[in-house]
């Protein structure tokens, strides 16, 4: 029994993991742009862009600014709103300003901050989306634990690996 409890261990990784205002702004243009809304905002602001370069000089001032607005709206405008709210929800919201302490296993993981603790199997999750640098484990279609590998360390692949299994 104890050596079930000794290899079940070893396949447990504990990590503590602080959101800073770069994952959540790098969250959140992820989630927007990976959306229908979120291209199509960007096919607008390149077409904008186009006919800007395209009329430029044959129209009025006052149209060439407003396709340049809507040219900068989605490519400019909007990552800086979501820079500030990222920044903003770091700092005001007590869940994000707390370590979360992670344990992935091999079919579940348990989250721990404060006196708040819960666990979820891979498999109930929404979605799991793995880029290069975070790993986010959707538990709805808009809200994500999000998980820096840089944070993670030279743990980041074993983590990778047991959450990629655990879905299967």
């Amino acid at each position: 029994m104890d050596k079930n409890r000794d290899r079940n261990a070893e396949d447990m990784v504990q990590v503590s993991i602080q959101v800073e205002t770069m994952d959540m702004f790098f969250f959140m243009l992820q989630h927007t742009y990976h959306s229908i809304s979120g291209i199509c905002g960007i096919l607008f602001s390149v077409a904008a862009f186009v006919i800007l370069l395209w009329t430029w000089g044959t129209v009025d001032t006052a149209y060439m600014v407003l396709l340049a607005v809507c040219s900068a709206l989605f490519t400019i405008v909007n990552p800086l709103m979501l820079f500030m709210k990222a920044a903003k929800q770091v700092v005001l919201n007590p869940a994000v300003k707390t370590p979360v302490l992670y344990l992935f296993g091999k079919e579940a993981f348990t989250m721990k901050q404060g006196k708040e603790e819960a666990s979820a199997e891979y498999r109930s999750l929404y979605r799991v989306r793995n880029t290069k640098n975070y790993i986010y484990l959707y538990g709805t279609g808009t809200r994500a634990n999000i998980i820096s590998k840089k944070q993670l360390g030279e743990q980041a692949q074993r983590v990778t690996e047991l959450i990629m299994d655990g879905i299967r």
